[in-house]
């Protein structure tokens, strides 16, 4: 029986808040699906489209509540992680979310 291959976690993707979507400011829920092979995900919360100033301490939750100002557009980005590496959900797309 082959002994199988280490690999980076497998695809996955953000489920809400969905991508342009424009929520309530205070507090909201962010989630995400289950990745295969994952260990743990990290998540970042960013006002700059695709860049990440520090990423979340790794947690095994597919879920977050962050409080978020008024009248800001967010985007967010998720990645799986493993000894080997990592994945990003939604093949690295960053999603934004607005809030009123």
């Amino acid at each position: 029986k082959p002994t199988p291959v280490p690999a980076v976690p497998g695809s996955f993707g953000k489920g809400l808040p969905k991508a342009g979507a424009t929520v309530a400011s205070g507090s909201q829920t962010f989630s995400w699906s289950a990745s295969r092979g994952a260990t743990g995900y990290q998540w970042c919360l960013s006002t700059t489209n695709g860049s990440c100033a520090a990423w979340s301490p790794v947690t095994t939750s597919r879920s977050v509540k962050l409080v978020l100002a008024a009248g800001t557009t967010y985007y967010w980005q998720v990645r799986a992680v493993n000894g080997i590496g990592t994945t990003d959900a939604d093949a690295g797309s960053w999603w934004s979310v607005a809030t009123r």
